[in-house]
């Protein structure tokens, strides 16, 4: 376990990930609700729409659809502190507003996205996901849960970008779910399998990103992957970049395996 098999992320894919995803990012920054009292929420941002949908009502909110596929919907203009607007794109929450009485803050475009840090992310979960899975290698897993915050920290939420590539590069052979708490899914899944016990590809897989740590050309990269009570692994991939991108040449650090 543990072979080294390089994984880059080429200069064509990255750039044509990030021209999608950034116009998929942009328009959704472009097509608000037009309320004039409302912040922007990272909460439920990456989230599947029917999950987005779920955890609006779960936490009590009054929730509508601003655009769903470049498709905008007319709005009324009155407030309802609490209420959710979404921005859809694919199935996916890629803009969430919440109206309050407060002034907005909100600016009118995403923060820019480290390219570099995109990448770094992107080789890494792919070496997780199809090399490092507990099963000798290949696409095992059927559903791929990733946590859409880094270390657990809601305030640490990946950018609209990052999904999107990290989607791209994680879809084909299995479906890609984005999560806002790994922990609490890994648990809710434990809890719904009849064989919690057992070691079986079967299972989704759970992964978040613990820490992006980059300095010139070299980068470490926390990562966990989840897949029952007895399957797991936690890890830090050493990221080179190299003239075709970015490489996980190996792992640092102590491995921890379940």
């Amino acid at each position: 376990m543990f072979k080294r098999i390089p994984v880059i992320v080429t200069a064509i894919v990255l750039a044509l990930g990030v021209a999608a995803a950034w116009a998929v990012g942009a328009g959704a920054a472009a097509t608000g609700s037009g309320a004039d009292r409302e912040s922007e929420t990272s909460e439920f941002v990456g989230l599947a729409k029917d999950a987005g949908i779920a955890l609006a009502e779960e936490q009590g909110r009054e929730w509508r659809i601003a655009s769903e596929d470049g498709e905008d919907f007319a709005l009324d203009a009155s407030l309802v502190v609490g209420r959710v607007t979404f921005d859809i794109a694919d199935g996916v929450v890629v803009a969430a507003q919440i109206e309050s009485d407060a002034p907005s803050t909100q600016t009118s475009a995403p923060e820019p996205v480290d390219p570099d840090r995109a990448a770094v992310m992107v080789a890494g979960l792919r070496e997780l996901v199809f090399v490092d899975n507990m099963f000798g290698g290949g696409p095992v897993f059927d559903d791929i849960l990733v946590a859409t915050v880094i270390g657990g920290d809601p305030d640490l939420a990946l950018h609209p970008l990052e999904l999107e590539m990290i989607a791209a590069a994680l879809e084909g052979p299995a479906g890609v779910t984005f999560v806002a708490d790994a922990q609490a899914e890994a648990k809710r899944l434990f809890e719904a399998s009849t064989e919690a016990s057992a070691v079986s590809p079967g299972l989704p897989a759970v992964v978040s990103i613990g820490d992006v740590r980059i300095a010139g050309g070299r980068a470490e990269l926390d990562l966990s992957l989840w897949c029952g009570s007895v399957c797991g692994v936690f890890l830090t991939y050493e990221v080179v970049a190299t003239d075709g991108g970015w490489e996980v040449t190996g792992t640092v650090g102590p491995i921890a395996v379940s």
